[in-house]
């Protein structure tokens, strides 16, 4: 193959193509050495699977198949070396994919999911090109950009340790993009022009370039989002290692029960009931993790860490995590694990205990307190929950869906409860022999 043939020379010759063309495919080559190395050594992988079976697709065809009017070898060049890289990420998918699964049905199935999704997205690109006269890939490879740069967001908020997701990648993903949408923009329109400079039939040429100049701003913000999201969470991760280090030969103190000054954009749900049972028959309750799904209607199931048993009554320094699953629409399922660590059990007084989101980021304190009612014959019970939002993208989901959802949850929560207690307390006043 001819290194620099006609149609490559005017690239070359274009100081503007010849740039930005060059950052386009180096900026992409770093992004990947970058996830390559993290997830070997983290046995993860960082391309979302969907996107990783899309961009082999689309390389593989853009390479050996779409090649009437010919492409300059600058191309073929280029989406040969992405293809080759993109090997890696499906290998690297496919050897670490199956055991970072959470789903138990991908996590059976991973290896046919993913030959499902290769096949189909094959398929899809081909049918793509076709359907809508797209013969160099440019309208496919930026709106596949698109979905990859959405879906890198939803993987750093279900891996709150950036697993397998490196920080640097994501700057180069973003320089190695913003030079192709540069390079397109130029380059693209140009392929429609008179002989002899242009290569393709004047008759499929877009009526607009709207859409794919759209495309150009909107990965470049989503991908700036990306990085700042990376860049709290990097920091995040830093200073918490730092505070670990500084004192792991200190002795533990005593955590305070106010919400840590750092949290911002807090927000608070409150609830309160008359429980017809003892302060103590309320705090054994209420105090065992694993009671929480008979009471509370969006906790799934409660499992102990550290070798705690969430059947038993919590004590101070007992981890757990809750399980919970929010209905959107009443159709799409939402589901989250919270990881909580009990600050104070004072029986059977008040029940504090503080965690934060593993999948979608952010910090949560409740705290449950009991009083006797002035009669002696009931419980003053009252839950708060105090939340903080650590991302952008979790304060619009608050504000337009998960505000009301909380509030809803802890009422339903609380008059469950109440509703509960009044009957235990009916059934052991009607138990025989007492």
């Amino acid at each position: 193959m001819q290194l620099l043939d006609a149609r490559s020379l005017a690239i070359v010759e274009d100081p503007v193509l010849l740039i930005s063309g060059t950052v386009m495919y180096v900026g992409w080559l770093i992004a990947y050495a970058f996830i390559f190395k993290k997830c070997f050594a983290e046995r993860s992988y960082g391309v979302p699977l969907i996107c990783a079976c899309l961009n082999i697709g689309w390389e593989f065809q853009f390479t050996f198949i779409w090649n009437d009017p010919p492409v300059a070898n600058f191309f073929i060049l280029g989406n040969f070396s992405w293809f080759l890289l993109d090997c890696v990420v499906v290998i690297q998918l496919l050897k670490f994919g199956r055991e970072n699964q959470v789903i138990p049905f991908m996590k059976e199935h991973f290896g046919k999911v993913v030959l499902f999704t290769l096949v189909v997205t094959f398929i899809g690109t081909w049918g793509w090109t076709n359907y809508f006269n797209d013969p160099r890939g440019v309208a496919s490879s930026f709106t596949y950009n698109v979905l990859m740069s959405t879906l890198y967001i939803f993987m750093l908020l279900s891996r709150p340790d950036m697993r397998g997701l490196s920080y640097p990648a994501a700057w180069f993903k973003m320089i190695g993009t913003a030079g192709g949408a540069v390079f397109c923009y130029v380059w693209w329109p140009r392929q429609f022009e008179a002989a002899p400079v242009g290569y393709l039939d004047p008759a499929i040429e877009p009526d607009s370039y709207m859409y794919i100049n759209f495309l150009y701003v909107l990965i470049f913000i989503i991908d700036c989002v990306f990085i700042a999201m990376c860049h709290a969470r990097w920091k995040e991760m830093k200073a918490s290692k730092a505070r670990a280090k500084a004192t792991e030969s200190e002795p533990t103190p005593t955590p305070s029960l106010a919400v840590p000054e750092d949290w911002t954009d807090t927000h608070t749900v409150q609830d309160s009931s008359i429980l017809h049972c003892t302060p103590d028959t309320a705090f054994r309750f209420v105090g065992t993790p694993g009671n929480w799904p008979l009471w509370y209607p969006v906790t799934r199931y409660v499992v102990g860490m550290d070798g705690y048993d969430p059947l038993t009554p919590a004590t101070v320094g007992c981890r757990v995590q809750e399980h919970v699953r929010f209905q959107l629409f009443r159709v799409v399922l939402l589901n989250f694990t919270f990881e909580w660590e009990f600050l104070k059990t004072d029986e059977p007084q008040r029940i504090v205990y503080r965690g934060r989101s593993l999948r979608w980021g952010g910090h949560s304190q409740i705290d449950y307190t009991f009083a006797p009612t002035d009669d002696g014959n009931g419980t003053k019970f009252r839950r708060e929950m105090t939340y903080a939002q650590t991302n952008p993208l979790i304060r619009f989901m608050n504000w337009w869906y998960f505000g009301e959802r909380f509030k809803e949850a802890s009422s339903g929560g609380v008059h469950t409860l109440t509703g509960m207690m009044a009957a235990m307390e009916r059934a052991e006043q009607h138990v025989p022999g007492t």
